[in-house]
């Protein structure tokens, strides 16, 4: 596929936005604007009506692994770090039944949204009264923190939401430098608690994906920058890298005005707005291991959505 750009850019920095959809234009980097999602949709009425297709079975079968965790995690920590925490349901359903098992006294919200993270917090505080701070950050950044005797949580599946890679040793490479950046930011006996999804059956996954309300959520990353009137949303499981890409297909060749820039699009041409891959569980094991965390326990209901807990080791 061809990109061509001609007249000078405006200089953009400090807008991650611009950035991101300029990336997406140009092809340099694709299927990362899934955090766009979220910023306009503070009461996660969006994402709810995204995900209550009748073939979506991620929710259920993540709550029922979910409540195996339950009834097996045996930790005690002083703070709780939620990575993406969602919407009031999710956080009364997940993060604060996780934040007694773990008998947290502190917890951190952290997300993209200013508001989401905000919200978080004060639910939190109303509905447990202990000590909730968010942290405004991208998770699949560097974390602005250091902590100790905590538990970092990153629930939901999120962490199939990486940009585009080619290749399984290239997806690897990509997990083992987040599960490093997690690592990092934590001393002492800590632990990570992650959630993904293993299920490799296209039909069930695409009839998930191809609705109106994912749809929606895909085309609102982008048309506050651009008019997208001429592509088409599309959604396509790719097996031999493990990945569901859903984004935009030009329905013409067109020029796309943005930031000062005009960019060719062909017809037909197909850019990644969010992926969703879909780990082994010995994969994610290993990536981990990589990044200097132990292997604790593997969780799953169904072989289908997996949670994992893994505790720190010595770097």
């Amino acid at each position: 596929m061809k990109h061509y750009t001609t007249a000078l850019r405006a200089e953009s920095e400090g807008d991650p936005y611009v950035t991101a959809v300029t990336q997406w234009l140009t092809g340099e980097v694709a299927g990362h604007l899934g955090p766009y999602m979220y910023v306009d949709d503070p009461d996660d009425k969006c994402w709810a009506d995204a995900h209550s297709a009748a073939a979506y079975y991620f929710k259920k079968d993540e709550m029922d692994t979910f409540r195996l965790v339950m009834k097996d995690l045996r930790i005690q920590v002083e703070n709780l770090f939620d990575l993406g925490p969602g919407g009031e349901s999710s956080i009364i359903s997940k993060s604060i039944p996780l934040l007694e098992a773990a008998r947290a006294s502190r917890y951190y919200p952290v997300d993209f949204s200013p508001a989401l993270a905000a919200r978080a917090a004060n639910l939190v505080t109303e509905k447990r009264n202990i000590h909730s701070e968010p942290v405004v950050a991208d998770f699949f950044e560097p974390l602005p923190l250091s902590t100790s005797n905590s538990l970092i949580a990153f629930m939901g599946g999120t962490l199939g939401n990486i940009e585009t890679h080619q290749s399984r040793p290239a997806i690897k490479d990509r997990l083992i430098k987040l599960f490093a950046q997690f690592r990092k930011v934590v001393t002492g006996k800590s632990y990570y608690l992650v959630s993904f999804d293993s299920n490799t059956d296209s039909g069930e996954i695409l009839s998930c994906y191809q609705n109106g309300g994912i749809e929606r959520l895909i085309r609102g990353c982008i048309e506050k920058a651009i008019d997208i009137t001429d592509f088409e949303y599309d959604a396509t499981w790719q097996p031999d890298t493990m990945r569901l890409a859903m984004g935009l297909r030009s329905k013409r060749d067109q020029i796309i005005h943005f930031d000062g820039v005009q960019h060719a699009i062909e017809k037909g041409e197909f850019l990644s707005v969010l992926n969703s891959y879909r780990y082994p569980a010995e994969f994610v094991v290993d990536a981990a291991s990589e990044a200097g965390w132990d292997h604790v326990q593997t969780w799953s209901a169904t072989g289908r959505v997996h949670y994992q807990l893994y505790e720190t080791k010595r770097l």
